[in-house]
């Protein structure tokens, strides 16, 4: 007698059903050097200041500033104090500055040269330029990267606390062979369960595959239950179709509850999900095409839903630059950027390039690339970047321009939590004006009343600094309302802003 036909559940049905499955409170502390595609638990803040005292940021002359003041070509001054300063050197206590070694000489008399006054601080990198012990360098539910590694050990990060989910998956099978293995016969390779593991892994999760399980009812039975007891998602790979053999199903219905089995998705239809002690179970098909789109239509809507976020491959995008790009014609070149959707393009706002400051790596989500003979890209220019995040993060990032202030730590710790990305350059008064005027930011950032812009702009006080002054996030009068701007005004009222503020010294308006 033919088998009856299978009842297919919808896609967008069966997706209802495996998110209502609540999220594991699980979570552990690992070595940063294994937390690549792992998803932050709670934030990281920085241990150490970088640097703690104040360095030499080229090769040089230490000098007290306030001696060259009188310097020109025609009229050069003559220094007796000074001592030798390379990169990465302290400068000694009683000098403020750094001449570069190319832009001066040391007469016979061991005097230094100078042709030119040079200011405080030039050339020096100050104490906490890069970070200030205690500051947030990533907020909780972040993807930490490859790239973030390097600096957040330089903070004085060892281990970082992430969010784990556990998953098991279980090979079925009688005919299945471990990889490595000459099949012989109609024996098969395992080759799906490989694969599960390795991308599953890569989305951030702790996925194990048990041995191999024949086609026998119990065994599979048992390496079920204990895959149950032991993880957060249990994944039972072939075995889904309506053979003689395949038992997925009853092992499900006879240990907890079938939900679906059969989805109008090709490939992908053989598809089944279940509830075991509450923890979801699902079958993934046998074939190849069949058990990745599986895994990516289905278990990855289940983890972003848990706040795991994902690795993404590098994806090239035209974006609009919101800055001039000055490059050195003489060689290809990256700069770091930040780039959120407005309106229907994407804009690029850009980040310091000083390759001492390893925080912009975390800030930008882009790279632009100038290649050999090409010295400026223009503002508004429509350029290629490569894109470090995902096209939903992109899409739901909102980028601040102007003057960064620490109360944008709680703000964007709240605002991950709710799936929207804070991206924010460090931008002089002028410059946040601008990308405003052009449209290349969603806000900019002004600390005090006395320096919001002239014009059609609207300024929406978020809070006072422990400074006094009133740090305000400034929109275009004719920006058409923004779901995600909207929103993050909303969470700056909430009970949860409020406190992360105080903690800060801010208080909320």
């Amino acid at each position: 007698m033919p088998a009856k036909p299978q009842s297919l559940i919808s896609y967008p049905d069966a997706m209802k059903e495996i998110l209502h499955c609540p999220a594991p409170e699980r979570s552990l502390r690992i070595p940063l050097i294994d937390a690549v595609g792992k998803t932050l638990a709670e934030p990281v803040y920085a241990q150490l200041s970088v640097p703690e005292i104040a360095l030499g940021a080229v090769d040089g002359f230490a000098v007290l500033s306030r001696d060259t003041i009188d310097a020109s070509f025609d009229n050069p001054v003559y220094l007796t104090r000074w001592k030798r300063c390379n990169t990465g050197n302290p400068v000694p206590a009683e000098f403020d500055a750094v001449i570069r070694v190319e832009s001066s000489t040391i007469d016979e008399s061991g005097r230094l040269k100078v042709t030119f006054p040079i200011a405080a601080n030039k050339n020096v990198r100050l104490p906490g330029e890069d970070a200030c012990a205690g500051e947030m360098i990533l907020p909780e539910c972040a993807c930490i990267r490859p790239m973030d590694i390097a600096a957040l050990g330089s903070y004085g990060i060892t281990e970082v606390a992430v969010k784990s989910v556990k998953i098991r998956i279980i090979p079925s099978g009688s005919e299945l062979v471990p990889l490595g293995t000459k099949p012989i016969g109609g024996q098969i390779i395992d080759s799906n369960t490989p694969m599960a593991e390795a991308y599953l892994k890569f989305c951030g999760t702790d996925a194990a595959r048990t041995e191999i399980v024949p086609d026998d009812y119990k065994k599979i039975e048992d390496a079920v239950k204990s895959a149950v007891k032991e993880s957060d998602i249990v994944i039972i790979s072939a075995g889904t179709s309506v053979g003689t053999e395949d038992y997925t199903e009853k092992v499900i219905k006879d240990l907890g509850t079938l939900v679906f089995h059969g989805v109008a998705l090709n490939p992908g239809r053989p598809a089944l999900f279940g509830l075991i002690d509450g923890k979801p179970v699902f079958g993934m098909p046998g074939y190849p095409a069949a058990a990745q789109t599986f895994l990516r239509a289905m278990i990855v809507p289940l983890l972003k839903k848990w706040g795991i976020q994902t690795l993404v491959s590098d994806e090239k995008l035209i974006v609009r630059l919101g800055d001039s790009f000055e490059s050195v014609a003489s060689m290809e070149m990256y700069d770091r950027f930040s780039v959120g959707k407005i309106g229907e393009e994407y804009a690029a706002i850009s980040q310091p390039s000083w390759s001492s400051v390893q925080k912009t790596t975390v800030q930008a989500n882009a790279l632009i690339s100038s290649p050999y003979g090409v010295d400026r890209f223009c503002e508004g220019a429509k350029v290629p970047a490569i894109i470090r995040c995902g096209r939903e993060e992109l899409d739901s990032t909102i980028l601040i321009a102007g003057a960064y202030e620490r109360i944008f730590e709680p703000l964007t710790n709240i605002a991950k939590k709710h799936g929207i990305t804070l991206r924010y350059g460090n931008h002089k008064q002028s410059s946040a004006l601008a990308h405003l005027q052009n449209n290349s930011a969603h806000l900019s950032c002004f600390a005090g009343a006395d320096t919001l812009p002239d014009g059609d702009f609207v300024p929406i006080p978020l809070a006072v600094s422990p400074a006094g002054d009133t740090i305000f996030l400034v929109k275009r009068a004719d920006a058409p309302v923004n779901e995600l701007v909207e929103t993050l005004f909303a969470l700056a009222k909430s009970d949860e802003f409020v406190k992360g503020a105080s903690t800060l010294g801010y208080h909320v308006c």
